[in-house]
């Protein structure tokens, strides 16, 4: 989940890259001239064919997702410990069924947002990190459906390797992370190494794995790709959609 500042340099990126965004949003500010917002529920059932309808875009991107409940496992009830399940994993299930049933055009690709927690767990979070890790799968199992009916659309799963601070979730996760080890948030902060920048987190939307021995499963489908293993591909994109 981005922050608000990452959503406007998300949207300024692609309109630099010579794309015209429209991101398809729950509820935020204003994000930035020139880029069309349509509100609604990601997670809605009929939420795939609003966005379709309304533009059928060159690059999907999938980020919108619920903060986890912060507790320890034995805090956390069935409804805190699957929140995300129900909101992260649900929306990138129907975004990319409705990408190969619609079907997207070719050469379109989905981008579904997953987190570094899919790799290391999250035990604080609950569910978070089972959720952030079926993404990658859905990713996984959309790329092969797409090659079995030969549609020509990509799916990746991105993981950003680390806590972000300055985003709503990032922030209930320091928080949380902090108390735990009986430190401050500002010094939790400074044991987590390099802080990434906003281009970090909100790159040009044009990318491509660097090769495949970056799958950690050995597999020549992809599984996921991170944020340093992304190399800049130039295509020329004139649509853009991006849930937030």
């Amino acid at each position: 989940m981005m922050s608000n500042i990452q959503r406007k340099k998300f949207a300024l990126n692609v309109r630099r890259d010579g794309l015209q965004p429209s991101i398809f949003v729950r509820s935020f500010g204003a994000i930035t001239t020139g880029v069309q917002v349509l509100a609604l529920d990601a997670a809605d059932e009929g939420a795939p064919a609003q966005v379709f309808e309304t533009l059928l875009p060159d690059i999907l991107v999938v980020c919108a997702g619920a903060i986890p409940h912060m507790a320890p496992l034995v805090e956390q009830n069935w409804e805190q410990f699957s929140r995300n399940w129900n909101s992260d994993v649900k929306m990138s299930l129907l975004f990319s069924q409705a990408a190969l049933t619609t079907p997207l055009p070719a050469g379109t690709t989905v981008m579904l947002i997953s987190s570094g927690a899919a790799l290391g767990g999250s035990p604080l979070s609950g569910g978070y990190a089972g959720a952030k890790r079926t993404q990658m799968f859905l990713a996984d199992y959309a790329q092969k459906e797409s090659a079995r009916l030969q549609l020509g659309l990509q799916f990746l799963a991105l993981a950003p390797g680390r806590i972000l601070p300055e985003t709503e979730l990032g922030k209930a996760a320091v928080e949380a992370y902090a108390s735990s080890l009986g430190l401050s948030p500002a010094d939790f902060i400074k044991t987590m190494g390099a802080k990434p920048t906003p281009e970090d987190v909100a790159p040009p939307t044009a990318y491509e794995p660097l090769g495949p021995s970056l799958d950690p499963y050995k597999r020549k489908s992809h599984k996921y790709i991170s944020f340093d293993q992304l190399t800049l591909i130039h295509k020329p994109l004139k649509e853009s959609i991006m849930l937030f």
